[in-house]
This record gives C-alpha cells, structure tokens and sequence, in this order.
C-alpha cells in the first residue's frame, strides 16, 4: 500500500498449472519521483490457489524454465 501510494506499480500476471521457472517481476515508477526499493523489503505477494482435480492442460508455453531476465518473445 506505501509503495503504490508512492506511484509504484507492480503488473500482474497468471502463474498456470505446469508453469516452471523463475518468476519475472514487472515494476513501473508511475511518479515524477525516484523512488529507492529497500532490498528484502516487500514489494508484492503471490496467492496460491490449490486445485481439487487435475487441469485439463498444462502450461508448455515459451517462457517454460525460463532463467533470469527473458525478454518478450
């Protein structure tokens, strides 16, 4: 709430079902201001819904174990 009160912006994005790899985070400084980020501060969070079945598909896509920064393919 501090951070997005101060213009920060935190995109969001879907995690699906057979996803592997790390997470890219996308931040966007919506203010006229430098904002300084704290390392190991908080920044965001991530919710986990647990499944009952099995999904019908699982994610293969292009970003599959995708290591460090990958830009858009």
């Amino acid at each position: 709430s501090t951070l997005a009160r101060c213009g920060i912006e935190l995109r969001e994005t879907v995690i699906e079902p057979g996803w592997s790899g790390q997470i890219t985070l996308e931040i966007k400084n919506d203010s006229p201001y430098v904002i300084r980020l704290v390392v190991g501060s908080g920044i965001g969070q991530i919710i986990f819904y647990k499944i009952d079945q099995t999904p019908e598909h699982l994610y293969t896509g292009k970003y599959m174990n995708q290591v460090g920064v990958v830009f858009p393919k």
